[in-house]
């Protein structure tokens, strides 16, 4: 039987569960206790569900990523609290919003940019990995700069199967190394499994703008790759902020985050107007920082959690290597921001980069 082994499995089964009695018995005395989710986009969904035939419908309409694990039970499930059961069965962990009796929640994050490849991390990988894991930190994405970079990324995604993707492409900073070889390469393994967005990608004058044009040209293309084999992009925007997102807009990209958000509000909403999202890193933690005024008017739905590690220590490590496991305090901090439980904040951000990233990746057979 086909299963999501995955927080896309993890967010349908919180949705479908919730659809069932608090605390109902769903096979062998097991106990689900479900908090409220109100920031959940299931709430758009009949809040009745005669039979597991007929929520698994509704559901599926919303979650596409779910077809083939909704499809896989429901013909077998003739009662919602049935099909919950079996859907239990079939997950090993839970998300953050479920609690099974007697046990502590499974905390789920996915670390969203970050550089593994660094030699800062040469020669303790794995245990940075085993690290991050240990924390919850499930999956991370690792972001290349150029042709060189997105190999070792790739390997990286060989090396730690299911826990590190890639994200392949030309920084606005290699643009004037890049060569026409090294794009045909990238448009070429851009196809990789492991590969789930075309990034780091972008504009960038904090320097000046003697090459802008040669950057915008590079960025074009990049969006054109993008939009092309329907991957998201991550998109570095540093001083360029209205220029950046005017090349968007041209190419008609709306599938993917700005990066290390650091930008004002108006600026944040044209980016979501576009359908893009925002990124936070370990900057929205800094003392006298703007960023949790704007992070605060944002909503959470469309953020999602980064490290840019190893750079963007956030506080209490701040000035120390960054690592995927220092995510948590990202998201501890933006959980202070909104008011909300930290597992809640995990859910929704997780989701959010399951949507973005791995919607149609994560099947396992």
């Amino acid at each position: 039987m086909a299963a999501l082994a995955s927080a896309a499995a993890l967010a349908f089964l919180a949705a479908l569960v919730s659809k069932c009695p608090i605390g109902a018995d769903v096979g062998g005395g097991t106990c689900l206790q479900v908090p409220p989710l109100p920031e959940c986009s299931w709430r758009h969904l009949s809040p009745s569900a005669p039979s597991g035939r007929t929520f698994a419908a509704a559901l599926v309409s919303k979650c596409p990523s779910a077809r083939v694990f909704a499809a896989a039970l429901v013909s077998k499930c003739p009662s919602a609290r049935a099909f919950a059961a079996a859907l239990v069965s079939k997950v090993p962990q839970l998300p953050p919003s479920l609690v099974l009796c007697n046990q502590s929640p499974v905390p789920v994050l996915i670390d969203t940019h970050c550089h593994l490849y660094y030699d800062d991390f040469h020669a303790d990988l794995d245990a940075v990995i085993q690290r991050a894991r240990d924390a919850g930190v499930e999956k991370m994405i690792t972001i290349a700069v150029d042709k060189p970079t997105a190999e070792q990324c790739l390997a990286l995604a060989t090396r730690f199967p299911g826990v590190v993707y890639a994200a392949i492409g030309v920084h606005p900073s290699e643009v004037d190394r890049v060569s026409e070889d090294d794009l045909l390469w990238i448009e070429a393994m851009v196809g990789d499994p492991a590969v789930v967005a075309v990034g780091e990608i972008g504009l960038d004058i904090y320097r000046g703008e003697t090459n802008l044009e040669n950057q915008i040209r590079l960025f074009e293309r990049m969006l054109q790759l993008a939009n092309h084999v329907g991957l998201p992009a991550i998109i570095h925007h540093r001083a360029a902020g209205s220029r950046t997102l005017d090349v968007v807009r041209a190419m008609h990209c709306s599938r993917g985050v700005f990066h290390c958000f650091s930008e004002e509000y108006a600026y944040a909403c044209a980016v979501l107007d576009q359908g893009m999202n925002v990124s936070f890193t370990g900057n929205i933690t800094y003392k006298n920082s703007r960023l949790p005024e704007l992070a605060a008017r944002l909503p959470l739905e469309r953020l999602l959690l980064e490290t840019d590690a190893p750079y963007m220590a956030p506080v209490p490590v701040r000035g120390k290597r960054c690592e995927p496991l220092h995510i948590r305090d990202v998201a501890l901090k933006l959980a202070e921001i909104h008011g909300r439980p930290v597992a809640e904040v995990d859910l929704v951000t997780t989701r959010n980069a399951v949507r973005l990233f791995f919607a149609d990746t994560l099947v396992a057979t």
